[in-house]
């Protein structure tokens, strides 16, 4: 069937929404969709796919990506985890957090479906748990100011501690 994902997202962003194709060079400001029935990875900024097995129904496409994309580039890697169900993306979330990278999730009382973020939360190794709206101003303060990402008492900053910190 055809994925209404675009038409969705395309309400509520400005970015352009890429369906992704082998080899797709990542670039900035962009919203890119994983076809049906394949596995993200990425590797030196481009974006690779690989058919799903069939036969392995554990294959968690959120992990795969965020596994690769903690490989790839390391403490510049943004791991953000969104209402969903299940545990896919709490592997990804070790995988960006053990790089250096950022890990954001989402609220659970602004979730819709609370399973990813409650799996994601479990580890602990969330360094902003915030509300979707809130999440770009966290990214960009750890753009700016990395070393801010945890106060000083180990709990997730909020983007104005970490701005007012400074």
């Amino acid at each position: 069937f055809k994925s209404l994902m675009t038409d969705l997202l395309a309400r509520h962003t400005r970015m352009r929404i890429h369906r992704v194709e082998e080899g797709m060079v990542l670039e900035r400001d962009c919203v890119y969709l994983i076809p049906p029935r394949k596995l993200m990875t990425v590797k030196g900024g481009k974006l690779a796919l690989t058919e799903r097995e069939a036969a392995r129904q554990l294959e968690f496409p959120i992990n795969v990506f965020l596994d690769s994309l903690a490989a790839d580039y390391g403490p510049q890697a943004v791991a953000i985890i969104l209402s969903g169900t299940g545990t896919d993306g709490t592997q990804g979330v070790r995988s960006v957090h053990e790089a250096g990278g950022l890990v954001v999730v989402q609220s659970l009382e602004s979730a819709d479906f609370n399973g990813m973020p409650r799996s994601a939360l479990n580890t602990e190794l969330a360094d902003y748990v915030l509300p979707p709206e809130r999440m770009p101003e966290a990214v960009i303060t750890y753009a700016r100011y990395p070393q801010l990402r945890m106060s000083q008492n180990n709990r997730p900053m909020t983007p104005s501690e970490a701005a007012t910190s400074l």
